[in-house]
C-alpha cells in the first residue's frame, strides 16, 4: 500500500492511506488510514503523542482515522474504475 491509495475494509469502510511505516511502541508496518466517514476511527493521525499525519476531514469531536495492519484493508476501486 502507498500513501494516497484508496483502501477499504472487508465490511466496506473506505478511506485513504495517509501514512505507511513504523508506529512508536508497535511492531511491524502500519497504515494510517483517514476514513471517508469522519466519525470512524480511534485516532486523528497521532498515536501516543506522536503526529504521523493530519486528517483533512477532521472536525470537533471526531477522530476520523485509524492505524491498521496492511492485511486488514485492500485496494479500493474508484468510481471511474467501477
Amino acid at each position: 500500500h502507498d500513501v494516497g491509495e484508496r483502501v477499504e475494509t472487508t465490511d466496506g469502510d473506505r478511506g485513504i492511506v495517509r501514512w505507511v511505516g513504523a508506529v512508536a511502541n508497535k511492531d511491524g508496518v502500519w497504515l494510517g488510514v483517514e476514513w471517508d466517514d469522519p466519525l470512524r476511527g480511534k485516532h486523528d493521525g497521532a498515536h501516543d503523542g506522536v503526529r504521523y499525519f493530519t486528517c483533512k476531514n477532521a472536525r470537533a469531536g471526531a477522530h476520523g482515522a485509524s492505524f491498521v495492519r496492511p492485511h486488514k484493508v485492500r485496494a479500493s476501486r474508484t468510481f471511474v474504475e467501477a
